[in-house]
């Protein structure tokens, strides 16, 4: 960007401050406080705050209390392509994706946040993984949270917090993954919704054959998006299916559920989040 050197100073340093504002590639708020969210990888609800919202980004994480109050929470926002909280501390996150304005090379491997995503570590993988796919299993200790990701056809697996990995092969690509309460992966693959047991990883089992491009799970509860049927929930981990009502907009992409007790939200890669509190009855979209 050039800057005209006849400008009066006021000028001068009124382009530079917009000069470093666009080369900053921070999101900035608006006076009522909203901020720009686009291209959405990921949703997750805290589970000691359920009313909060993370929602993880091309362009950093952001978080929303109450569907209303958003806010950008990394420090140095980078491109979170893969995204999964801890489901008993809302402080423990994991992520992978590229560097930011800040970093090198093209992926920053495995990440981890301690401090609800303000800041991030590497843990693994640095240049060798983009999961576009994760899910984790919270462990004993903080040492062993299982952390599960796809990339390069392959399931990653790590079983003491990301430190070491191991590969299995899916039944699919993979576009989303999740874990149930029993331990169980689930995998959202173009040839269906799989589940294989964690003791028995690779060993997989069709919980519906339709294609799937996005699953999340709570307790019992499984929440998928299939092409042929759209949202659907099941309440007895995977046996009977109820429509949930809701398809993704034209031209867009389911990328991202998140439940609560009472609440399912889906997120899209075009960045609209839509939330239902009923069951699938009535949908509002909050952004």
């Amino acid at each position: 960007m050039a800057i005209n050197t006849d400008l009066p100073v006021l000028g001068v340093l009124i382009s530079l401050v917009l000069l470093a504002t666009a080369l900053s590639g921070c999101t900035s708020a608006p006076e009522n406080g909203d901020v720009h969210i686009q291209d959405i990888h990921g949703l997750a609800l805290d589970p000691s705050h359920p009313t909060r919202l993370y929602v993880a980004t091309h362009h950093g994480l952001f978080v929303a209390e109450n569907d209303t109050e958003w806010a950008a929470v990394t420090q140095e926002p980078f491109d979170m392509m893969g995204f999964t909280m801890h489901p008993r501390d809302g402080r423990i996150m994991y992520a992978s994706g590229h560097p930011g304005r800040v970093g090198q090379g093209w992926a920053v491997g495995v990440v981890q946040s301690t401090d609800a995503g303000r800041t991030w570590t590497t843990l693994a993988l640095k240049n060798e993984v983009d999961f576009h796919a994760m899910a984790m299993e919270a462990g004993e200790g903080s040492s062993n949270d299982t952390i599960y990701g796809f990339h390069g056809g392959k399931l990653h697996v790590s079983a003491d917090s990301a430190r070491t990995w191991h590969t299995r092969t899916p039944p699919g690509a993979v576009s989303a993954l999740a874990v149930t309460s029993a331990g169980d992966v689930l995998a959202a693959t173009s040839a269906g919704l799989y589940r294989t047991a964690r003791g028995a990883l690779g060993q997989w089992q069709t919980v519906d054959a339709s294609r799937a491009l996005a699953v999340a799970s709570s307790g019992q509860k499984i929440v998928a998006y299939f092409t042929n049927g759209g949202l659907k929930a099941s309440p007895d981990d995977g046996a009977t299916w109820e429509d949930l009502n809701w398809t993704v907009p034209a031209g867009d992409y389911p990328w991202g559920i998140a439940l609560g007790p009472s609440v399912v939200y889906v997120g899209t890669a075009q960045g609209s989040i839509h939330r239902s509190a009923d069951q699938g009855a009535s949908w509002t979209r909050i952004r």
